[in-house]
């Protein structure tokens, strides 16, 4: 427990912990074209038209949470339920991992989980428009909201012999990613030499 109270101090301590209160007062949350992300600079509000901000003149920061899984809509798995081409995946290069996030058991950094869905739901009302769709990470018909969601993309356009040296062990070797069904593997094969795949420690 010392160890766990030493780790929750050190992301209090950081810039950009969720489950704390005061770090929605250094982020602004941008719209880039369809997507959106947390931003370090308040003043680049986007284009006029609610088009959103132009991508190169942004700071993006990685936020942290500390959270549990839930096993109700996960899809990470190594094939992400992928068995050939469909509309929003066409290809296996295309595959995005998901899962839903909610509050950790341990009673450390479950009202931290709280706090960072204040937050979250903070900072993505910063874009809300007239006309606006709500959609994104949070279940809006949730209520109240207990949980988001994440997306990996599992796989990079690049390959390993063109990637910087100290990146290689981020990667994982192609043809070592654990598929299961033949589709996948057929598609895998076809992407030795422009892919690699990306794995996260949820695997």
């Amino acid at each position: 427990m010392s160890d766990l109270a030493s780790f929750c101090a050190d992301l209090l301590a950081g810039p950009y912990y969720m489950g704390n209160e005061d770090v929605i007062s250094s982020l602004a949350w941008k719209k880039v074209r369809r997507d959106e992300m947390a931003d370090t600079d308040h003043d680049n509000e986007g284009s006029e038209g609610g088009e959103g901000a132009e991508a190169d003149t942004l700071n993006p920061v990685g936020l942290t949470v500390v959270a549990m899984v839930s096993p109700e809509n996960c899809y990470l798995t190594p094939c992400a339920n992928w068995n050939g081409p469909t509309e929003f995946d066409p290809s296996f290069a295309d595959i995005k991992l998901n899962c839903r996030l909610v509050a950790p058991s341990n009673s450390l950094f479950a009202g931290d989980f709280q706090i960072a869905m204040k937050t979250i739901t903070k900072l993505m009302a910063q874009v809300e428009t007239d006309g606006y769709k709500k959609s994104g990470i949070l279940n809006f018909k949730e209520n109240p909201k207990i949980g988001f969601k994440i997306r990996h993309n599992a796989a990079t356009l690049e390959s390993l012999r063109k990637v910087d040296s100290s990146r290689i062990i981020e990667l994982f070797v192609l043809q070592d990613w654990p598929v299961k069904n033949a589709a996948a593997k057929e598609a895998l094969e076809g992407m030795e030499n422009s892919h690699q795949m990306i794995p996260i420690r949820a695997y």
